[in-house]
């Protein structure tokens, strides 16, 4: 094993895995993190809503790491931050939060509506599962 990828939940395995698999069959360059998983290269590890008690067990493994959190809203986003400094300051790890709420903001409103038939309307800090479910249920009304 090359890398542990620390995510929070079993949704952002998902959504990391597809999104490398599309992202390196149009370039090449950029890792495919389920091909790397299928030959035992990292481990996604999914650490759910405690990341604080995750990081001191991990840190005595001494493996290298890479954490990715959502950015979340206040005061949440500053505990992060200050979890995601801790853990850059270990020696082969590295966390990063992203910019927008969570990962499932990345995605552009086109591509839900090309597989859900529906048109979800969410900003960078909106909560996008809710969204798009309300949008869903209310399609089926």
């Amino acid at each position: 094993m090359r890398v542990l990828v620390v995510v929070e939940g079993t949704h952002d395995i998902e959504f990391l895995r597809r999104i490398s698999t599309l992202l390196h069959a149009d370039q090449p360059a950029l890792p495919d993190l389920a091909a790397m998983e299928r030959k035992g290269e990292l481990v996604f590890l999914p650490i759910g809503g405690h990341p604080r008690a995750w990081v001191r067990r991990l840190a005595p493994l001494q493996l290298p790491e890479f954490h990715i959190y959502d950015g979340e809203t206040s005061p949440e986003s500053e505990q992060r931050e200050e979890m995601v400094a801790q853990i850059n300051q270990r020696i082969r790890c590295r966390a990063v939060l992203t910019q927008k709420r969570s990962l499932e903001n990345y995605l552009h409103p086109r591509a839900i509506q090309a597989f859900a038939n529906i048109s979800p309307d969410f900003g960078d800090h909106d909560c996008v599962a809710s969204e798009v479910a309300q949008r869903v249920f209310d399609s089926r009304k």
